[in-house]
């Protein structure tokens, strides 16, 4: 396993490795998080999607990427909300902008951009006052046989057909416990797989480790989002939680981690494995975690939820979609 100065090295190859913004404007713009690592994302789309991520930690969420971006599913209730929302803004837009030709637009002809659908859950929390987990769970069920296809394909998870199988099982039938138990190895198996190692001693934990000893802790995730990180700093800058001194540190180490697509979700991976690998005490409040020691060893029972479910399959997700990028950051070469 690599050690931290190493983890240093790699995180500078790769943030030089990615594609720099093309002289030409181009409509290949990358579809998944992997793609990202020879496909330019604008700056928008990056900001966007690190606030989107930001408030997704704060709900206890792994950021949900299982929408294919060339055929976009949200669920009826996130497409209505998106759909009145979308609506409501280029009113708006057109009112206050009447010198500009903006193009007019109605319930009926609004489509759903790629990577915009990511922050519905969160714009209906805000908007509607629904919660979080509602909106990613109609999303998650919108893409569940997109979800298992992928889970299937994958060369991991090539001898797991069966498990696969009874989890999807429990979950037809609301068995949210055996589902989350049954999940837990599958977990395991695929972090050994991204970590490129046999040995049980070594998990998601390990990753953790290493960022700590980086300077980047569960709280501090924010840096890989250049853009958030500046606003969420400066923020507490002028509420005076924070110096500013201590805001212009921040704000640097921020711009010095600029992994454009890959930040955010490295952001979002390394906040929820905090959180569901993280050592526990007996004294803990486990109300607003899924902490994998918490359960196993009985000290939170009130886990048996949907959403947990869904959290956990998020996070899998996640974790596969960002394997060609933890290998190059995990890398001993």
């Amino acid at each position: 396993m690599i050690n931290v100065n190493k983890l240093k090295i790699n995180l500078v190859s790769l943030q030089e490795s990615l594609p720099q913004k093309p002289s030409v404007y181009t409509f290949d713009f990358p579809k998944t998080i992997a793609e990202t690592l020879t496909k330019y994302a604008n700056r928008r789309t990056v900001n966007l999607f690190g606030i989107n991520v930001y408030n997704y930690n704060e709900h206890g969420w792994p950021v949900p990427l299982y929408v294919d971006n060339s055929d976009i599913k949200v669920g009826l209730i996130n497409n209505l909300f998106y759909r009145k929302m979308e609506y409501g803004t280029n009113k708006t837009y057109r009112r206050l902008r009447r010198t500009k030709k903006i193009k007019k637009i109605n319930l009926w002809n609004i489509k759903i951009k790629p990577w915009n659908w990511i922050g519905i859950p969160i714009y209906r929390h805000i908007y509607w006052k629904d919660s979080v987990d509602s909106g990613v769970i109609d999303l998650f069920e919108a893409n569940l046989k997109f979800f298992r296809k992928k889970l299937l394909a994958h060369p991991y998870l090539r001898n797991w057909e069966k498990i696969i199988a009874e989890i999807f099982s429990a979950y037809r039938h609301g068995h949210w416990a055996s589902c989350i138990y049954t999940i837990y190895p599958l977990l395991d198996h695929a972090a050994r797989h991204v970590l490129n190692t046999d040995s049980l001693r070594h998990d998601m934990q390990t990753v953790c480790k290493l960022f700590r000893q980086l300077g980047i802790g569960q709280g501090e995730t924010d840096v890989f989002m250049a853009h958030t990180n500046t606003i969420m700093v400066w923020n507490k800058v002028r509420e005076k939680e924070i110096s500013p001194e201590d805001g212009k540190v921040l704000t640097e180490k921020g711009n010095s981690y600029t992994l454009n697509m890959i930040g955010p979700a490295l952001s979002s991976f390394l906040q929820f494995s905090n959180r569901y690998y993280g050592y526990i005490r007996t004294d803990m409040d486990h109300a607003d975690s899924l902490n994998r020691h918490a359960i196993i060893h009985g000290l939170y029972i009130d886990f048996s939820t949907k959403a947990n479910v869904i959290r956990l399959f998020t996070y899998l997700y996640l974790l596969l979609e960002l394997d060609p990028i933890l290998k190059i950051l995990l890398s001993e070469d």
